[in-house]
């Protein structure tokens, strides 16, 4: 019921990461996600990567 809107965001995966830096790598992308997030929330636009 009701409409909604589906969005799609393309994050690296930081668990194929296998490196001594797969935790900056995880810390990178959870900040790319919250970033997102958060412009998405202020401009109601779908960032792009």
């Amino acid at each position: 019921p009701g409409t909604h809107q589906s969005l799609h965001w393309g994050f690296d995966d930081p668990a194929a990461d296998e490196t001594d830096s797969a935790m900056l790598t995880f810390r990178h992308v959870r900040d790319q996600i919250a970033d997102t997030i958060r412009t998405w929330l202020a401009t109601g636009q779908s960032p792009t990567h």
